[in-house]
């Protein structure tokens, strides 16, 4: 039997979004060190700004950017201690739930028996894992953790497309795969 449309098309876009997948949690694993960076370029252009209104005097203040403002950017990209652990963690746990998918895909391109439950699982652990990054981005209460999550609902919303559509799909493709590996005495 022919492998179904559906199961090409969210196999491929299961490839697509897992490959984006460890590409981003590689990244967010990075994460810590990069906001390090950041800090370190953001406090030392805040310097150099304060010390450029200041050689101006009061001459221009107009354009001198206000103390309060650049207190503001520096509480809003502050993060709770435990964020810098929690990235790497969450950021090899995404590698592998991706890695996963990709697996789980190319097996249901395969129209292999049991493609279709390894894709429930892929699809239920990236729904469980955005939930999880949503929750804990949301509880740093700062501007990178909450951009973290409207980003992360986007692949929650995909996810949750692929799998109404897994659940909806006919998978007699499937089960005539099963049938014909089947040993002949069952």
């Amino acid at each position: 039997m022919q492998r179904p449309t559906w199961a090409t098309v969210v196999g491929i876009i299961g490839i697509i979004l897992g490959c984006f997948g460890i590409l981003g949690s590689a990244q967010f694993a990075m994460m810590p060190r990069m906001m390090e960076m950041q800090k370190e370029m953001q406090e030392e252009m805040f310097t150099a700004m304060q010390e450029a209104a200041e050689k101006q005097g009061t001459a221009n203040a107009q354009e001198a950017p206000p103390k309060e403002m650049l207190e503001f950017m520096e509480r809003m990209m502050e993060t709770p201690e435990w964020f810098e652990s929690y990235c790497v963690v969450a950021g090899i746990v995404g590698v592998c739930v991706s890695g996963f998918y990709i697996f789980a895909s190319i097996r249901l391109l395969q129209t292999k028996p049991t493609a279709v439950r390894l894709l429930y699982g892929a699809i239920g652990l990236a729904i469980g894992l955005a939930i999880v990054k949503a929750a804990a981005a949301m509880a740093t209460m700062s501007f990178v953790g909450i951009s973290m999550a409207m980003g992360g609902l986007f692949g929650l919303v995909i996810n949750v497309v692929l799998l109404i559509v897994v659940i909806t799909g006919n998978k007699e493709a499937f089960a005539a795969q099963q049938a014909q590996q089947a040993p002949a005495g069952y």
